[in-house]
């Protein structure tokens, strides 16, 4: 049953995309410390020295910890697994097991339990039924 190779495939593609926010988050933390600070009008005036170039200091820590390679190797990849699921998605559609079949038209199509019965000419019930049986062998 493709459905199951499909649903592989697409928590993988998922773990991707939160390692690639994970890292892109990074970047945006290490950039934001660049970025001046707002001015607040109600404290005090205090002289504080100049610390050092900040955009310098977001290189060399974006350098140090490998952030753009990291995002690049992890958008490669990302673009793979696309791919790989957009396969896995085309051979789900041209299966021919029934559960494939309720699986496509359930969660990829988005269609309603009654409209995929009329499709198919199975009964509601019976479509109901099935997506029970998918979601279990989902888990």
């Amino acid at each position: 049953m493709i459905y199951q190779e499909y649903e592989v495939c697409k928590a993988k593609y998922r773990e991707l995309q939160r390692n690639f926010d994970e890292v892109l988050t990074e970047k945006e933390r290490l950039f934001v410390k660049t970025q001046p600070k707002a001015i607040t009008y109600d404290k005090d005036k205090v002289q504080s020295g100049h610390s050092g170039n900040t955009l310098e200091d977001y290189v060399v820590s974006c350098e140090e910890k490998h952030i753009d390679d990291k995002l690049n190797e992890l958008k490669r990849l990302l673009e793979d697994r696309g791919m790989l699921l957009k396969v896995k998605e085309e051979e789900l559609r041209r299966s021919q097991d029934k559960k494939d079949k309720i699986y496509t038209l359930l969660y990829l199509d988005c269609l309603s339990f009654r409209k995929v019965a009329e499709m198919l000419n199975y009964s509601k019930t019976q479509v109901q039924r099935i997506n029970a049986e998918l979601k279990r062998d989902m888990i």
